[in-house]
Parts: C-alpha cells; sequence; structure tokens
C-alpha cells in the first residue's frame, strides 16, 4: 500500500497530544515493516521544514503571554492568605518561565516529540526529488488554470507533478492532504474530479482521498486511534445535531479548549451554523459569536452552496451580539 501524507497533515503533529504521537508510532513500523510504503515529495519535506516554526508559535505565542495576576483591595493584606497567594503566584510564574525555557531548548535542538516523529517518518519514506521537468510542467498546470495550485504559488502543482512522473503505474496510492486545491467543491470529502480522472488515466491505478489521518487509519489499521482527532470530531458531531440553546453553549465550551481544528472539521462547524437554529438562532451571543468569527478568520472555507448564507450570517450577527438571549 503507498501512501502520500501532505505537508498540512505532517505540521498538524505539532498540535497533537503525547498520547496521539506514541500511536503515530505505530505508522512507522507499519513502513519499516513494509506493510506501508511511504511517498514524500522534496516539496513537502522543505515545507514542512519551512513552516515548522510557524506552527510551532501559533499555540506557544499566546502560553508564552499569559500572566497571573491578583489585584488585591487595600485591606486583603490584613488577612493570612494574602502571603500566600502571593508566594503561590511566585512560583507559578517560575514554573511557567522554566517550562518555557525547556520548550525552547527543544524547539531548537529540534527536539520537541513532533520532530522526532517526522524526523523518523523522513528517514524510512522513499523521497520523490523534483526535478526540472517537474518544474516546467508545474509551472504549465498553473499557466493552464488546471487543479491543484493557484497563479503565484506552485507548491500543490509541483507536489501533484512529481507524483505524477515519479510514481510507477498500475500501484494504487492513497493521498492524504487538508488542503483546499485538493478537495472537490460539490463533495468536500473527495478528490477534485480532474485530478482524479488525470492519475487514473496516467498511471493506470486508482487514487484513494483522505482528509484526515484518522479517517485513513479507522479504514485500514483501525488500531491507531488518534483520541484528540476523535474527541474534536465527536464534539462537532454534537453540535451539528444540537437540540437546544443550552447545549450548543456547552459544546462551543469545550471546542473552545482545543488551539487547532483541520480544514474540514472548520468546515463542518460552519455548516453546522448554517443548518442548525439552535446555533444560528443564538449566533449572536458573544461566546458563539466570538468562537465561530475565530473559525471564520482562521480557516479558508471551500465554497459551497451554504457558504454564503454563513458569511452573511456572521455580518449580520456582528452588530447584534446579545449575552443575554435565555436558553
Amino acid at each position: 500500500m503507498r501512501l502520500f501524507i501532505d505537508t498540512n497533515i505532517l505540521l498538524s503533529f505539532y498540535h497533537l497530544t503525547s498520547d496521539d504521537l506514541v500511536e503515530l508510532e505505530k505508522l512507522v513500523k507499519l513502513i519499516e515493516d513494509k506493510e506501508l510504503t511511504l511517498i514524500v515529495t522534496q516539496q513537502v519535506i522543505e515545507e514542512t521544514l519551512r513552516n515548522r516554526a510557524n506552527k510551532i508559535n501559533e499555540g506557544l505565542s499566546e502560553f508564552k503571554k499569559t500572566k497571573i495576576k491578583f489585584v488585591f483591595p487595600a485591606y486583603c493584606k490584613d488577612y493570612p492568605q494574602y502571603k500566600e497567594i502571593q508566594t503561590t503566584q511566585k512560583n507559578i510564574e517560575k514554573l511557567h518561565a522554566d517550562l518555557i525555557s525547556q520548550i525552547d531548548t527543544d524547539i531548537k535542538n529540534n527536539n520537541l516529540k513532533a520532530d522526532k516523529l517526522i524526523e523518523k517518518l523522513f528517514s524510512v519514506c522513499i523521497k520523490i526529488p523534483h526535478n526540472d521537468d517537474c518544474y516546467e510542467a508545474a509551472k504549465k498546470r498553473i499557466e493552464l488554470g488546471n487543479p491543484p495550485g493557484k497563479k503565484g504559488s506552485m507548491r500543490d502543482a509541483l507536489n501533484w507533478e512529481s507524483l505524477l512522473k515519479k510514481s510507477p503505474k498500475n500501484i494504487d496510492i492513497h493521498l492524504i492532504t487538508d488542503d483546499k486545491d485538493y478537495i472537490c467543491v460539490l463533495n468536500t470529502d473527495e478528490l477534485n474530479n480532474f485530478m482524479k480522472n488525470e492519475w487514473v488515466k496516467t498511471k493506470s491505478s486508482n487514487i484513494y482521498f483522505y482528509r484526515k489521518l484518522s479517517e485513513f487509519f479507522k479504514e485500514h489499521f483501525s488500531d491507531i486511534n488518534l483520541s484528540t482527532e476523535e474527541e474534536k470530531d465527536r464534539y462537532i458531531e454534537q453540535l451539528s445535531s444540537s437540540s437546544s440553546f443550552a447545549e450548543t453553549h456547552n459544546i462551543i465550551a469545550k471546542l473552545e479548549t482545543y488551539e487547532n481544528f483541520t480544514q474540514k472539521q472548520a468546515e463542518d462547524m460552519s455548516f453546522a451554523l448554517v443548518s442548525n437554529p439552535q446555533i444560528n438562532r443564538i449566533i449572536g451571543d458573544s461566546d458563539v459569536y466570538n468562537f465561530y468569527k475565530k473559525i471564520d478568520k482562521k480557516y479558508f472555507l471551500v465554497s459551497e452552496k451554504w457558504y454564503e448564507e454563513f458569511e452573511k450570517t456572521m455580518e449580520t450577527s456582528s452588530n447584534t451580539l446579545n449575552e443575554d438571549l435565555p436558553f
């Protein structure tokens, strides 16, 4: 079984828990045991290394800014708890500073658990370099307007041309990416039809498309469980079927604890806003509005028939925030 994992999936490793990264060690074992063949293009390797710092910083920057500051009225000093709180606060500040220092050292030395896992995957994969032929083919693809890729960016086109030119014929491939340039507009769970037909015609084989690693594992290696992703998916399903305002507020609070979502998860949550009145009727509530505004800002959503309605809902609610709407 041949597998291609795109850059956006590899970079998502920096937002996984330690337990999930341990589970992903099984992927390395599958490759070493030749049950899987991982294909990695030169472009993916370079993109992963180039964007590593930005991905790490997404969560780390807010953590570094975190401060615990108590404002004490003057009479608080008369109570014994005052000194205890001050001492505890200083201890927390020191632990916070020490943790940041250790993390910064591990980042500098490429010693994060995600770093080690990605390094292992790159060491056991089949690397596909891109040559002048791939570059010229990618350039022509962009000029013709053929997916993937767009004017001003040749990265996806170069990946695709490298796979087309270097992959053997008559061997199926499983492709995992959450990049919108690969996605079918009519069905966001499928590969772009132009690309799918091109692959079948050129390689005389099938191409199987997944937007999440967890979907691939569920179908082929069910003993690998990414609990964090499964938990997020479960909450999003609950959000989509929420039957009360109170339930919606509760689920939004749980989703707020995650710093990162896949593109598909963002789309599913946006569709839930449009389709479920238990969400869109309270979009003016500050917690719901702020959560969706963050999603809207961070993730470019694939244009679908419901997207304009989503934008309209967000725009309308921006001037009507209501924190007092009853549950």
